[in-house]
């Protein structure tokens, strides 16, 4: 009697114990923020909590021995039995996501296993995921809007992340003036774009300056280069991105001004040259000898266009001819040379009355026999004047195909106009130094003869 006792005793122990097991499963299922339950391989529900029971409409201890299956809608009961099959083969916990009554549920599968390793049960879990789902569209769509938005401005814009200055966004425009396309550059450091180290590490003090001063942004004009390697003047405006008040990214637009960076440089070498070209002309009207001016001019001309040689044809109107009559090379042609109206540059200079220029000599089709064996590439030819008297015709040489540009003739054509006054003014002053010799030689002759013919008395 009293072993029965006793054993009823330990009976009640043990259903309370289990009850006290079941009650706190129940609890830590109910814990889940989300549904969950515990099934065995056939998909018959053991547990469940509270959130998945009412999900299909029930208590949970009206579902308890249910086929899980059976409570789903057939759109879902295919799929789902498949993973719990792929469960039970292998072992392994599977994740995967679905749609249930229109929402989006994130699924884990998990094995529960035996004493032997054997897969006999299988926990579920399922979470309602639509709201996160529609953030991430509205943030996906939030992202292709923008990127639509940059891929709509034309300068390139570069999204990086600091301070390791990995990129991480370009838009289209980066491809269109660098080369490069986005699956090339994301996850690449922008030190690529640099020449140099200092130019790189340029970027990272105007950066550091701009934030020690409080600034929100900078903007700093550095030279980059494109993939080929072929370097380019740019005007970069950076804005800056904070993370707990550290910089963590920056957004930077590109702009190309190479074409505003050479007018710049076109200009101040203009300026410098017209500068330069006054100078000259206050010089060469000092000279009055002629054969010295002749020669300055030429000399002058070279050394204004940065030249390797040149010279000067003189116009010969007696016989419509140019005679090359000034060499600033030495191996230019023989002085005396003549060229006809028409014939090489200078000929043709003299036929259309205007600046000429030829990228590369050699290989022009106008080019005369006289100068075949004589070195010269690039040349510019402007016509020296003085009114509507035509002087002759003025040449700079350079070894560089295409050095010379419509600036130069211009700037040829303004030194001559120069050069035709100072020729001019030699030319006078050639003229009155002549009148004044015969105006002597005269006074001498007429003093001689009167000296003739009245000899003084103390020459008797």
């Amino acid at each position: 009697m009293f072993k029965l006792l006793l054993m009823n005793t330990k009976f009640k122990q043990i259903e309370a114990d289990l009850l006290q097991s079941e009650e706190t499963a129940r609890a830590l299922l109910n814990a889940i923020p989300g549904n969950a339950l515990l099934i065995d391989i056939q998909g018959i529900i053991l547990n469940i909590n509270e959130r998945a029971a009412l999900a299909v409409g029930y208590s949970p201890d009206e579902v308890i021995s249910k086929r899980s299956y059976d409570l789903l809608p057939p759109s879902v009961v295919k799929s789902r039995k498949a993973y719990a099959r792929k469960v039970v083969r292998t072992g392994r916990s599977i994740e995967f996501e679905d749609t249930l009554d229109g929402k989006a549920i994130y699924n884990r599968l998990c094995p529960v296993l035996d004493q032997n390793g054997q897969v006999t049960r299988i926990a579920v879990f399922g979470q309602d995921i639509t709201e996160r789902k529609q953030m991430e569209m509205a943030l996906q769509k939030s992202k292709d809007y923008l990127n639509t938005l940059m891929d709509s401005v034309a300068d390139p814009i570069f999204t990086v992340k600091m301070p390791a200055r990995k990129i991480e966004f370009v838009n289209q425009a980066v491809y269109d003036l660098f080369g490069y396309r986005p699956e090339e550059l994301i996850g690449q450091n922008t030190r690529l774009f640099y020449p140099d180290e200092g130019a790189f590490n340029f970027f990272d003090q105007a950066l550091k300056n701009a934030l020690d001063n409080g600034q929100s942004q900078v903007r700093q004009e550095q030279v980059l280069l494109r993939k080929n390697g072929e370097p380019l003047w740019t005007e970069i405006n950076t804005a800056f991105m904070f993370s707990n008040a550290q910089l963590s990214q920056v957004i930077s637009v590109v702009r190309d001004i190479t074409k505003r960076k050479r007018a710049e440089e076109a200009i101040r070498r203009y300026t410098g040259q017209l500068e330069a070209m006054r100078e000259i002309s206050e010089d060469l009207m000092t000279q009055l000898e002629l054969e010295t001016l002749l020669h300055s001019i030429a000399s002058y001309a070279v050394e204004l266009l940065s030249g390797n040689g040149g010279g000067l044809y003189l116009y010969r109107p007696e016989r419509d001819v140019l005679e090359w009559s000034v060499a600033v090379h030495p191996d230019a042609a023989p002085i005396g040379t003549i060229l006809q109206r028409g014939e090489g540059l200078s000929g043709k200079v003299l036929e259309k009355d205007a600046p000429l220029i030829v990228e590369d000599y050699k290989h022009w089709e106008g080019r005369t026999a006289s100068f075949e064996d004589y070195p010269r590439t690039a040349i510019v030819a402007a016509p020296v004047r003085w009114g509507k008297e035509f002087l002759g015709v003025l040449n700079v040489l350079s070894d560089s195909p295409g050095a010379f540009s419509s600036d130069d003739a211009e700037l040829l054509s303004l030194f001559a106009s120069q050069a035709g006054i100072a020729i001019e003014n030699a030319r006078l002053y050639d003229s009155e130094r002549k009148q004044r010799d015969e105006l002597e030689r005269i006074n001498k002759l007429i003093f001689a003869l009167a000296q003739v013919s009245h000899p003084c008395s103390s020459c008797n």
